[in-house]
């Protein structure tokens, strides 16, 4: 009977934190967009963290191209991380809300954002995915070895477009009168 009830605790508490995350990265997304996913990447003394991650978006998604994000923060901290991101590189209909630790020496940054095509059904782009360049350091000195690693985070939402009405044709006046 234990057994069970400490298995239970268990898969509840991973499930709940599993959510409370999911909500924490949601709340970084503006009113009237859709959390997509995170890119992510950490890295520790001697090991500068400098990758280029992938995110999916959901295929068939329809981008508002019209939505444009304003502005973006595109490095923290300390140490070598800078960033010269500007917020008209990131791609119409997308949102990005860059973060990391800046505790100690500790430093990120984000650059070199894309939307590229994922997956192709003959000429038809039927899925993207968006990427970006991540970096983040400890620093370099030796008290960095022992303050932790660094990492850096980058919730990705979208502006998805509305599908637009279709016309009833069997409710349209012209329609009836077989002009």
């Amino acid at each position: 009977m234990k057994v069970y009830s400490v298995r239970s605790f268990v898969v509840c508490l991973v499930l709940s934190l599993t959510s409370v995350l999911a909500a924490a990265q949601a709340d970084k997304c503006p009113t009237g967009t859709q959390f997509i996913g995170n890119l992510y990447g950490a890295g520790s003394f001697n090991s500068n963290l400098n990758a280029r991650p992938d995110l999916l978006l959901p295929p068939n998604i329809q981008l508002d191209q019209s939505k444009h994000q304003s502005s973006v923060r595109g490095f923290g901290g300390g140490s070598d991380a800078r960033s010269n991101l500007q917020a008209s590189e990131i791609p119409a209909g997308l949102f990005v809300a860059p973060y990391g630790t800046e505790d100690h020496n500790k430093g990120w940054a984000v650059h070199s954002p894309a939307l590229v095509p994922a997956t192709w059904d003959g000429y038809t782009i039927k899925q993207f995915k968006f990427t970006m360049t991540l970096y983040c350091t400890v620093g370099s000195g030796e008290v960095d070895r022992f303050v932790g690693g660094c990492n850096v985070n980058v919730p990705v939402c979208a502006y998805v477009e509305k599908p637009t009405a279709k016309k009833n044709v069997s409710s349209d006046p012209e329609w009836k009168l077989g002009r």
